[in-house]
């Protein structure tokens, strides 16, 4: 589990803790844990309140995974980067250390402090070091895991357009055959976002509680106007239509005598 998992975590059971808190809790150091928590915050997963920081949304399954790998792999070569920047800054201590040791190694006692120092900056090291070593080994981790997502979205981006255009296909099919379908019997065969695209492009029109074809529907203004005692003429679609074309304004009877259509 990533440190941004691990922080989440512990907010969605902590609502309302502290960073301090929460570097106690897990064991961290308080400086990464600030870092993660502002990360967190400006991607909008979290916020604060007087009392402390808490979860403000969730995002979706494959959505969220991605952003918190991401996440992950920035806060992670942040870290590494202060990490190894502290070696270098001990690194040159140490060697001013022992230009002074060289300086006064008459003196035992000063000699003896530096000598004890000189060993505690060099275990410092070894430790950062290992703390550097287990950091490369998440990113490589991390790295694999950013790897298999990009093959999943691959594979999702064929398969997804290949079968929202067999929908559309038999959405534009039906309609061809028929000029009008019921919006109800359109949601059975595609979902709202196919029939918007298919609305955005100038295919189809929604008129009242039925799709009608963009292509039928211009058809069908031709024959205005109507006069009155043409209308039992019109098929049973065609009567359909102006009727919801007149409930809709998008039709009137003009001096009691024919149907005209409002451009």
């Amino acid at each position: 589990m990533s440190l941004e998992e691990e922080i989440i975590n512990y907010l969605k059971e902590n609502p309302g803790a502290s960073i301090r808190e929460i570097a106690e809790a897990l064991g961290l150091n308080y400086s990464i844990v600030r870092t993660i928590i502002y990360k967190l915050r400006s991607n909008g997963i979290i916020s604060k309140s007087e009392k402390g920081f808490y979860i403000l949304r969730d995002r979706s399954r494959y959505a969220g995974l991605k952003d918190t790998t991401k996440t992950n792999v920035d806060t992670l070569v942040d870290t590494m980067e202060q990490l190894r920047s502290l070696v270098n800054e001990i690194t040159k201590r140490i060697e001013s250390l022992e230009l002074k040791y060289e300086n006064i190694s008459k003196d035992l006692s000063v000699y003896t402090s530096l000598k004890e120092l000189v060993i505690q900056l060099k275990e410092t090291i070894d430790k950062v070091n290992t703390k550097i070593t287990f950091l490369e080994k998440e990113i490589t981790n991390l790295k694999k895991q950013i790897e298999t997502l990009s093959k999943y979205t691959s594979t999702l981006r064929r398969v997804v357009p290949s079968k929202d255009r067999d929908v559309k296909s038999s959405i534009q099919a039906l309609l061809k055959s028929q000029g009008v379908i019921e919006v109800e019997e359109a949601k059975k065969i595609a979902d709202s976002r196919i029939i918007h695209e298919l609305i955005e492009r100038g295919v189809i029109l929604i008129i009242g509680p039925y799709i009608v074809s963009k292509e039928y529907y211009n058809q069908f203004k031709r024959k205005f106007p109507i006069p009155l005692s043409e209308e039992r003429k019109l098929n049973s679609l065609e009567r359909k239509l102006l009727k919801v074309m007149l409930s809709e304004g998008l039709a009137y009877i003009h001096g009691g005598k024919e149907y005209r259509i409002i451009e």
